[in-house]
């Protein structure tokens, strides 16, 4: 699977107008009622494809989150707080993060098959592993992969519900696009495995002394999706041949085996 075209920003927090008048930039199309991780995942999907004029209209989305529509969700416990405990049906329809698969996919023009993969642990790498298992059974196979998080700093105490309290939040969107056509490609993605033991690992990497070893984070320093495929596509544009290992726990890890073209 090849890598053709990649995107990222991370952003102090900032409202929906303020990524409203960036996506007008790229794309006529009206999220007026939409949340902000709406838009940024709009947002990060057009501009990733901006210079790709050929892609399918069967373009796969997937789209990875830690925290998912977490604006969307507060708003709606906020709403149950208040006196009049009026709930508006535009709110409660921001709360599914699925949205955003579908409005990037009316952006784009595509009907292809698109989803949010929202897990605490890596939701990024196993985005980037579902997208590399369907690659293998079609070779027409095209997909855009996001990173995407709203900053938690509208979050009371947010830092509670973090591993690392230090940690600090941001907005942020980063995409790569995918296919199986070499041509033109900048990295072919040759492999993505699982290790359930640092005794596995280890073998694996004496068998592949001529990547450069890059971890990425571990199970203290979990943070976010957007943060995570920000790392890879910052890698990805400095170093030739690398394995990038994300660790879930002292004998999980994840690894990611890049070389560019």
């Amino acid at each position: 699977m090849y890598i053709h075209s990649t995107y990222k920003f991370i952003n102090k927090n900032e409202n929906a107008s303020y990524y409203k008048k960036l996506l007008k930039e790229v794309s006529s199309i009206n999220l007026r009622r939409s949340n902000k991780f709406d838009i940024i995942s709009v947002y990060g999907a057009c501009k990733c494809l901006e210079n790709i004029n050929n892609y399918s209209k069967d373009l796969n989305i997937y789209i990875a989150s830690k925290h998912g529509v977490i604006s969307g969700v507060l708003k709606i416990l906020e709403s149950f707080e208040a006196s009049d405990n009026i709930i508006m049906p535009f709110d409660f329809l921001n709360m599914n993060g699925n949205n955003a698969g579908f409005n990037i996919s009316q952006a784009l023009n595509t009907n292809g098959e698109s989803m949010l993969i929202n897990t605490n642990d890596f939701p990024f790498e196993q985005s980037i592993k579902y997208a590399f298992s369907k690659s293998k059974n079609n070779h027409l196979f095209e997909a855009i992969v996001g990173g995407v998080d709203e900053s938690l700093s509208n979050i009371p105490n947010y830092q509670e519900y973090l591993i690392n309290k230090s940690d600090t939040s941001y907005d942020g969107s980063s995409w790569l696009y995918l296919n199986n056509n070499r041509q033109n490609a900048i990295a072919k993605i040759e492999e993505i495995i699982e290790f359930i033991s640092q005794k596995e690992l280890n073998n694996y990497l004496k068998n592949n002394l001529n990547f450069e070893v890059i971890y990425s984070t571990s199970i203290a320093e979990l943070t976010y999706a957007t943060q995570n495929s920000s790392n890879l596509i910052d890698t990805l544009n400095s170093k030739q041949k690398f394995i990038y290992i994300t660790k879930y726990n002292d004998s999980h890890y994840f690894i990611i085996k890049i070389i560019n073209c």
